[in-house]
């Protein structure tokens, strides 16, 4: 009764919403807000032991490479140098930096060249940097991707062989043009012209945020079971930050107490998750990371992370094709509580032949005997067998303090392969005062127009 009048009283204060927190005495279970303001372990503590959201940013790989009119200029702009996604060099411009909202700024300081980079400014960022062999070689590039597709002038037998002739080739040669440094998360890229000289390069600031992954706190750590987790959204939506973190999380939790996850492996599709040098970025702390050298080899990598570490946990950056499917559902079936992300939401990766199977669902083509001789092919999805995850979070393109979290998944497939709405939670953050609100809502998404879907021969 005393709750329900602490929630009566503060209704309008709260917007009408229902306001939790985690109770960390109980393996971080959901607690309404105003039961804990009037129970016996509320008054007098925090509201909310959540970490502050830090957006932490790395500059100091560049900063030190850098010539010294372009070090000068970004000292210059040092208040929004957090805003920066880009700073790009090429030959015959001036020094540019891409912020986030897409704005673009030009460097205008003058230098011998009138401010506009010259092959001498990328030859010295080069050799600070570690010399072109860093960035790998035009020629390798080729050798690779005529190796592995077999249409050029080194044609492969089967599609082992060539992926055996990749990996070999690119633990030699760096194929992603790019390079970084020790315990960061920052990458310079480069461009190559038809001939192999480099004529520009792309910095890219670490960018780490700490604090970002706690409103899933009772899902992650407070089952009694442990969830599997896949994270969906839109490019830049923040989907690796949040996988960074819970891997960090979940590796923290074994410091202080025995856990099932005693043993955390991630795959690195893209040098995100961990920095694309050997020694990984410190916000994994003793997370293992596995190095992917290229997107088609990532399912081995997943094969061999089971195979050879077993892991009590795999964290995934990205499930990009069929064959990670097939890879990360094997490494469910033995036993591995599975958290990875995926370009998308949840009703078009069940819509996705390649990525359908991490939601349990199948293609089935019908060909019908009466046309058998070939005008059409029926194709419809069908739900083959229960989802891997047992929680699906859904993020925005711009809303980082409001997820879309889905408990029920089977239900929830059924209703999208039916063309019906679903329940899902709304889960906020409020920036100032770090309370999380709870809601629920049903969606009302169309069904995807792949389903039962007729194709012209």
């Amino acid at each position: 009764m005393q709750a329900s009048a602490w929630r009566a009283q503060h209704a309008a204060s709260s917007g009408g919403e229902r306001r939790v927190v985690f109770n960390r005495i109980a393996r971080s279970a959901l607690m309404s807000y105003e039961l804990w303001c009037t129970s016996k372990v509320g008054p007098g503590k925090s509201p909310t032991d959540l970490t502050p959201i830090t957006l932490l940013y790395e500059w100091e790989f560049t900063m030190r490479i850098l010539p010294e009119y372009i070090r000068n200029e970004l000292y210059k702009h040092s208040s929004t140098l957090h805003r920066v996604r880009h700073l790009i060099l090429d030959v015959g411009k001036r020094p540019t930096l891409v912020a986030h909202d897409g704005r673009r700024v030009l460097m205008r300081n003058a230098n011998d060249n009138g401010g506009l980079v010259s092959r001498e400014t990328l030859q010295y960022v080069i050799a600070r940097a570690g010399g072109e062999m860093a960035f790998g070689t035009y020629a390798a590039s080729l050798y690779e991707e005529e190796t592995f597709t077999g249409t050029g002038a080194y044609p492969m037998k089967d599609m082992s062989e060539g992926m055996e002739q990749r990996a070999c080739l690119t633990s030699v040669y760096n194929l992603d043009r790019c390079t970084a440094a020790n315990r960061s998360l920052e990458r310079i890229a480069v461009m190559r012209n038809c001939q192999g000289m480099i004529y520009g390069i792309t910095f890219t600031p670490g960018r780490y945020v700490r604090g970002c992954a706690e409103m899933i706190d009772d899902l992650v750590l407070g089952s009694p079971s442990p969830s599997s987790i896949l994270v969906v959204g839109p490019a830049r939506s923040g989907k690796t930050s949040i996988l960074r973190e819970l891997a960090r999380r979940l590796a923290m939790c074994g410091h202080d107490k025995p856990t099932k996850e005693s043993s955390i492996c991630c795959i690195d599709t893209h040098g995100d998750l961990g920095g694309d040098s050997d020694i990984a970025h410190p916000s994994l702390v003793d997370v293992r990371r596995l190095m992917v050298p290229s997107p088609v080899l990532q399912s081995r990598i997943i094969e061999e992370s089971m195979k050879n570490h077993t892991p009590d946990c795999l964290v995934v950056d990205e499930v990009i094709a069929v064959s990670d499917v097939d890879a990360v559902l094997a490494c469910h079936a033995r036993g591995s509580r599975i958290i990875c992300g995926a370009t998308g939401s949840l009703a078009r990766i069940a819509n996705d032949p390649e990525r359908c199977g991490l939601v349990g669902v199948k293609m089935n083509t019908t060909l019908p005997q009466a046309q058998a001789q070939g005008i059409k092919v029926s194709q419809k999805l069908s739900k083959a067998s229960w989802p891997v995850f047992d929680v699906i979070v859904e993020l925005g393109s711009d809303l980082h303090n409001e997820w879309t979290v889905i408990t029920k998944v089977s239900q929830a497939i059924d209703s999208i392969l039916c063309g019906k709405p679903y329940s899902a939670q709304i889960r906020r953050r409020d920036a100032k005062t770090d309370c999380i609100s709870l809601s629920f809502f049903q969606t009302n998404e169309e069904p995807w127009p792949l389903v039962n879907k007729s194709l012209a021969l």
